[in-house]
């Protein structure tokens, strides 16, 4: 199971911010957690640098949704 958290141009700093503590508190919690970003707002980009730019000091690795997805064996 996994969070996803759709970050747009429409939300504020305030909820981009609860939605970023969200996203890693599931991360932590569950090993996983889907943040997708749309928009191109300057303010949500600088946020989502920030964050992501963060996040390995806080012990959460950021990689690419498709190596989350289960590939079958055979």
């Amino acid at each position: 199971a996994c969070l996803r958290v759709v970050l747009d141009d429409l939300r504020q700093a305030e909820a981009v911010e609860q939605a970023f503590a969200r996203a890693e508190r599931t991360a932590r919690q569950k090993g996983r957690a889907v943040v997708l970003a749309e928009g191109t707002s300057p303010s949500l980009l600088r946020q989502l640098a920030r964050w992501t730019g963060s996040l390995d000091r806080r012990g959460v690795l950021l990689v690419p949704a498709s190596s989350l997805i289960a590939i079958p064996k055979g």
